[in-house]
């Protein structure tokens, strides 16, 4: 025996919804604990230069979506009006070098995750994708990308992040349930 009940509003005890459909199975979550926001992603339209063994903020300078103004591209941070878990990701693609380039996502000015590619004796672009799932309090916490490159040869090459497509982005959510 198959049983078949139909709502257009679930809702809690309280009377708060939390999901709604429109009747063509298009399912719309009401309760801020089941929505992977706030989120945003960005990415960069204009190449960034900088300088050698400087340790810059990658300023990603348009913003795909930003569901809750959290992105500030004047600054590069992130920052979240929302407590919990985020995953936060980035790619950077550094043009014309030879040398070691890093990419390092940071909390509150601190690092904590590096990435790093290795050195090539010919100049060319490489791209450096960095993750990292981290807590944020909602309040006062920030994330922002910085890029380093180092070159320990005579010939110091100039190195730009490439700014166009998706060469360089930037982009975190929230993660529900956890």
């Amino acid at each position: 025996m198959t049983s078949i009940i139909k709502v257009n509003t679930f809702q809690d005890a309280n009377g708060n919804a939390l999901f709604n459909s429109d009747g063509s199975g298009n399912v719309t979550t009401s309760a801020s604990g089941l929505q992977n926001t706030p989120a945003f992603q960005a990415r960069k339209t204009t190449t960034q230069n900088f300088s050698q063994n400087v340790q810059a903020v990658v300023l990603f300078d348009a913003e795909d979506f930003d569901d809750d103004g959290v992105y500030d591209p004047a600054t590069g941070k992130f920052q979240p009006s929302v407590a919990g878990k985020y995953l936060i990701h980035t790619q950077v693609t550094f043009t014309n070098s030879g040398g070691n380039e890093y990419c390092l996502i940071t909390k509150n000015g601190t690092g904590i995750k590096w990435g790093q590619n290795a050195p090539s004796s010919t100049a060319s672009n490489k791209k450096q994708d960095t993750s990292v799932i981290i807590s944020l309090n909602g309040t006062t916490d920030y994330v922002q990308v910085e890029a380093l490159t180092s070159y320990a040869g005579t010939n110091v090459l100039a190195t730009n992040l490439l700014g166009n497509g998706d060469a360089c982005t930037f982009y975190a959510y929230r993660i529900i349930g956890a």
